[in-house]
């Protein structure tokens, strides 16, 4: 299978980079190596556990077995061929192949994906009497990830399968401008103490709430989920088992902060109170229906506000939001002294408008891409 210690790879949103490299670093996984979008690390059997257990802003988890030069989707094919196939997988088990290409000849990631299935799926029929695996594009039992720079090919085996920021506990998987592994790093751009009380006034379906207290009780991000590395040959189970049963004595039952959270959006908070139940943390808080404006923290010690509002993608929109920004801002100014407030979202004439109703410049920011929107937090610091 692998010689450990191996390469490995960690994707992540472009942003996060520094974030996930200090995660693998808190976990004993270093030294890493920080590119654009990811973080390098060597790791054996154990550290792939707990990597896929622990990290909070990662994507998944990459082991690289093959590198070559390529030309077109015919030498793509041939390279792949060069993988004695066998050694990772057994001809009865499910594959899909995942690609991310650019910069070079090859422009159509989905037609180059077909071409490693196709490679992998031949190889076997040629040495397994007429057999080959079998496609499950949702729930493979081997996932493939092939990486395309210029002429430059990396095929690896996804440890993970579905992506992290899936923590296995929400009843919907909701589409939002906001993941749990964004979330996560925001929490840690912001510098979230998670002694501190934490309050979100636009929780939507709860992600930044959630993500904090888990955060604070010490609760790994994949817990209450499966991993592909599972259905790997000569893994060792036991190594899981034992990682998540080490994890669940080290939790806290309680959750040692405040968290308050509140949308004035009746129709989701539902929802985001059978995610809060279905995350463990229902009995810790529970969403308020309330304006943002009308947000009230007297008698709460200076903690966190992390949010992200709503912002119109075009210009039109924007303009309708400044009053809504600018007022909130006025408001904290007289309800939040003391607390530290990160406002997340695409645009500075927002934040810019959030700033002037709080009379406080932001201390610092930082830009994330966020699918394909450049994203920011802006932090601020409200004085007492």
């Amino acid at each position: 299978m692998f010689q450990w210690p191996a390469e490995c790879y960690a994707p992540c949103a472009i942003g996060l980079e520094r974030f996930l490299s200090a995660e693998l670093e808190g976990l004993g996984l270093g030294p890493t190596t920080l590119s654009r979008g990811g973080v390098g690390f060597r790791s054996d059997e154990e550290g792939i556990c707990r990597a896929n257990l622990w990290l909070r802003t990662a994507v998944r988890i990459l082991i690289p077995i093959h590198r070559a030069q390529i030309t077109d989707t015919d030498s793509l094919y041939e390279a792949t061929r060069q993988v004695n196939w066998s050694s990772y997988m057994r001809v009865e088990q499910t594959i899909a192949v995942d690609a991310a290409v650019r910069d070079g000849e090859i422009t159509h990631s989905q037609f180059a994906s077909r071409r490693v299935k196709d490679a992998i799926c031949d190889q076997f029929r040629e040495k397994a009497g007429g057999k080959r695996p079998n496609v499950d594009p949702d729930e493979p039992m081997i996932p493939v990830h092939l990486r395309v720079v210029g002429n430059e090919m990396t095929l690896s085996l996804d440890s993970s399968g579905q992506s992290l920021h899936k923590r296995g506990y929400r009843p919907i998987q909701p589409k939002a401008p906001l993941n749990e592994a964004m979330a996560a790093g925001l929490l840690m751009a912001a510098g979230v103490d998670s002694n501190l009380p934490f309050c979100d006034p636009f929780c939507g379906s709860g992600t930044l709430p959630i993500e904090a207290a888990h955060r604070a009780m010490l609760r790994p991000p994949g817990l209450n989920r499966k991993f592909a590395f599972q259905s790997w040959m000569g893994f060792r189970r036991e190594l899981m088992s034992a990682l998540r049963e080490r994890a669940k004595r080290q939790m806290l039952m309680e959750l040692p902060n405040k968290v308050f959270l509140s949308d004035w959006r009746e129709d989701v908070l539902d929802l985001t109170w059978q995610t809060l139940q279905a995350a463990g943390v229902g009995k810790f808080m529970r969403p308020e229906c309330k304006d943002a404006r009308e947000i009230d923290l007297a008698g709460v010690e200076p903690g966190w506000i992390v949010t992200n509002p709503p912002f119109g993608e075009r210009l039109s929109n924007e303009k309708g939001l400044m009053p809504l920004y600018h007022q909130f801002g006025a408001r904290l100014a007289q309800v939040a002294r003391g607390w530290k407030v990160g406002i997340y979202g695409t645009s500075g004439g927002l934040a810019g408008a959030f700033a002037r109703g709080l009379g406080v410049r932001s201390l610092e920011s930082h830009s994330f891409l966020n699918g394909r929107q450049v994203c920011t937090l802006w932090v601020f610091h409200i004085p007492v």
